[in-house]
């Protein structure tokens, strides 16, 4: 863990690569040669360096958030070794090809490090925050989060991952291979918000750089999936938010939480993460309606996620009764 002047050094770095690292794919510094080896370098040296930080970060804590910690720190250190693969394949066995013509393989053995990252990271997710977590709001959680899902998975599939689903060109292998990286990543952001909404403010930044990181690398997998062709280079912005929000997660294993306080069933995040991802998705379905595409996956999304606020707002108006009574009860 770093001090706080420590801390406040290694954010403005962080922030000061990731801003070089754009200006140089916008620019194309050096020429595409160069932008590639920036562009792989920083992708396999950030999660290295978040696997480092996690790993060293679960030795200090004990328990659920030990193994948290454990976690993370194994699927970051997965994802690096795809990347390696990766790397090795574009600036070594293709050196030879223009880089336009260089191809990124798929499938290979790096999909099986970028994959396991996803659930590790969700174990790590769930099991880091040290508070504790009682019964009744585990199912409040796992409700916001399939809430969540579905608004993210609106969101997703209205941006372009109906186009990724539907697609026909790729054998069956290929396709539930290729439709696991957004499903996963939806799975991923919808636990990593749902744990934060209800996480104490002594955890809330530790943990919401951690959610940060998340959201960042969630981006950038579907990011890459919509908008880069599958035989691209792999040269565009987009590629930034992988070593982005690795060096989040980082800096949210290097910080240290401020005591071990328990969830908070009305925590600040959790009153306005939930209804704008549902605002959003809410605005994307009408706009389909009124353009008149609302197919029956929206229409089934919007069912569900309409029903879903329902039993969420339920629930909320029994807990609050119920608190009111045992106040009243106390009182008298």
């Amino acid at each position: 863990m770093l001090s706080a002047r420590r801390f406040r050094l290694a954010l403005l770095a962080s922030l000061a690569l990731v801003g070089l690292l754009l200006t140089w794919i916008a620019t194309n510094f050096g020429g595409l040669q160069a932008t590639l080896w920036a562009v792989d370098g920083a992708n396999l040296l950030a999660p290295l360096l978040a696997a480092i930080f996690c790993l060293t970060r679960s030795m200090r804590e004990q328990g659920r958030s030990a193994v948290g910690w454990q976690a993370l720190g194994f699927g970051c250190l997965a994802w690096a070794l795809g990347e390696s693969y990766i790397a090795y394949h574009e600036l070594w066995v293709e050196r030879g090809l223009p880089i336009p013509e260089r191809t990124i393989p798929f499938p290979s053995i790096a999909d099986a490090g970028f994959l396991a990252f996803i659930p590790l990271a969700i174990l790590g997710v769930l099991l880091i925050p040290r508070g504790i977590f009682r019964s009744s709001l585990r199912i409040d959680a796992a409700l916001d989060a399939a809430v969540i899902g579905l608004a993210v998975l609106s969101i997703v599939w209205w941006l372009g991952l109906d186009a990724i689903t539907l697609a026909s060109d790729l054998s069956l292998f290929e396709s539930v291979l290729l439709l696991a990286y957004p499903w996963g990543d939806v799975l991923l952001v919808s636990a990593a918000l749902a744990i934060w909404t209800y996480i104490g403010a002594g955890e809330r930044t530790s943990v919401a750089f951690v959610v940060v990181g998340v959201l960042l690398f969630a981006v950038a997998d579907i990011g890459y999936a919509v908008l880069i062709p599958a035989h691209y280079p792999g040269i565009h912005w987009v590629t930034a938010l992988w070593p982005a929000g690795f060096l989040a997660i980082a800096l949210g294993a290097a910080r240290p939480p401020l005591d071990p306080v328990r969830f908070e069933s009305d925590s600040i995040p959790g009153r306005f993460v939930l209804p704008l991802f549902c605002a959003t998705a809410g605005v994307l379905l009408l706009t389909r309606a009124v353009q008149g595409k609302l197919d029956f996956v929206h229409a089934a999304m919007g069912l569900l996620l309409a029903a879903g606020l329902v039993l969420r707002v339920a629930r909320r108006s029994a807990e609050r009764r119920r608190v009111r009574r045992l106040r009243d009860a106390n009182e008298t």
